[in-house]
């Protein structure tokens, strides 16, 4: 197998990365093997997801259930505190807008599933999101530039701290003359 990105022989057809540029090859292979057809069992112009509708019932769902169990609290709570009586009327306005919510998820919304959530839109041949053009992310992030001499600190010019002697054998002489002054005293 060749990675439809750099064109880069692959050890194996296992391998999920591209060992040149890091690209997924992952859905690679099934398109591959089923001369670039969707593979079997997902049909190539039907998205699969949750439906606006069935997100709309579980919602009302939740909020009817979480009424419920706050009216059950905030009776007991009235109970312990002597608050007002009205106080567990808020679990109610909460079990209702749960069941309004419901009642408009039925009436009003879409049951087909959205595709903007799978990458591709309705109607449209199935492809992974690595493979669609207009994709812009690739597998691995963007390379980052940092030019060379941020790397190291740059070097301190030593020269101007100590005058270096101008060959080796001068500093030697400047030592035996200076011994030999001493020895004359």
């Amino acid at each position: 197998m060749f990675c439809p990105k750099c064109g880069q022989s692959q050890v194996s057809d296992e391998v999920r990365f591209c060992s040149r540029c890091g690209f997924a090859l992952g859905g690679v292979a099934p398109l591959l093997s089923s001369n670039g057809m969707s593979p079997v069992g997902a049909s190539p112009f039907v998205a699969q997801g949750t439906s606006p509708r069935r997100k709309g019932i579980r919602q009302g769902g939740k909020w009817m259930l979480g009424g419920t169990f706050l009216i059950a609290f905030l009776l007991v709570f009235v109970e312990l505190t002597g608050f007002p009586e009205e106080f567990p009327l808020i679990g109610l306005l909460v079990f209702l807008a749960g069941f309004l919510r419901m009642i408009y998820a039925l009436l009003f919304e879409d049951k087909t599933p959205t595709a903007a959530a799978h990458g591709f839109p309705t109607g449209q041949p199935f492809a992974p999101q690595q493979f669609d053009p207009r994709a812009q992310a690739g597998a691995l992030p963007p390379a980052e530039f940092r030019p060379a001499p941020s790397f190291f600190a740059p070097r301190t010019d030593t020269a101007e701290i100590q005058q270096q002697p101008t060959s080796v054998t001068d500093h030697t002489t400047r030592l035996l003359e200076d011994q030999n002054e001493r020895s004359d005293r």
